[in-house]
């Protein structure tokens, strides 16, 4: 007995006409919708953002590292003696 009165109190507003209800719970729902769908493209834009942040301090520590290295080089090229001792060339003699 008691699903029948709830079955006739759920379908009285329908019967009357009043569908106010069912265009409110619509307004609702598409608002909820709305509402996730713009968390969703700001939380895409963001990561996007971080991504693109990450490539250009890693492109800036990469450059920085290899210009270190290579005036580590350069200064330790400078800075280092010859392998080999720079004497002086013995002259061959012409044969006459």
């Amino acid at each position: 007995m008691a699903e029948v009165s709830l079955r006739h109190e759920a379908q009285k507003p329908l019967q009357d006409g009043d569908y106010s209800h069912v265009f409110e719970y619509r307004i609702q729902s598409r608002a909820n919708i709305g509402a996730a769908q713009n968390r969703l493209r700001f939380a895409s834009a963001n990561l996007a953002s971080t991504i693109e942040n990450q490539k250009a301090s890693r492109s800036t520590l990469m450059d920085l590292d290899v210009s270190s290295a290579m005036s580590n080089s350069k200064s330790k090229h400078v800075l280092m003696p010859p392998v080999f001792p720079c004497w002086p060339r013995p002259t061959r003699r012409r044969k006459t």
